[in-house]
């Protein structure tokens, strides 16, 4: 789907004036000879936050497989301006970001439709330790 230069150029504006430095990071290979692509740009980091008003349920663990975890982020990028600078598309699960704070995170998701007119992709991350 072709994407809209305006909505590119208002998102790319919008993540220079309220975003953050970020790298992505992508590693190839395999020990002992792994190579790391690192770029920095601007992007938009959000927290996403687990639901806390739903009923818990009688047997049921509190927590489920894939739900959102306190260290979860929400990145958004545009995609033309991650592949200038030399990394390869599509941005993969287990891609790695470091925020600007030195937060080193794992991609677990990553949807390039959602908000494609834009030429944005919106990344879900979660903290690594």
């Amino acid at each position: 789907m072709p994407y809209d230069y305006a909505m590119q150029a208002a998102t790319r504006r919008a993540l220079q004036r309220t975003g953050e430095l970020v790298t992505f990071q992508r590693l190839t290979g395999t020990a002992p000879n792994v190579t790391t692509l690192s770029v920095s740009l601007y992007a938009n980091v959000q927290g996403l936050h687990p639901e806390t008003n739903e009923p818990s349920q009688e047997g049921l663990p509190s927590s489920k497989e894939g739900a959102i975890t306190q260290t979860s982020r929400r990145i958004i990028v545009v995609g033309s301006d991650l592949s200038a600078k030399g990394f390869p598309l599509p941005v993969k699960k287990n891609d790695k970001i470091v925020l600007a704070d030195g937060t080193k995170c794992n991609i677990l998701d990553v949807d390039a439709h959602k908000r494609s007119l834009a030429d944005a992709i919106e990344i879900t991350a979660a903290e690594v330790a």
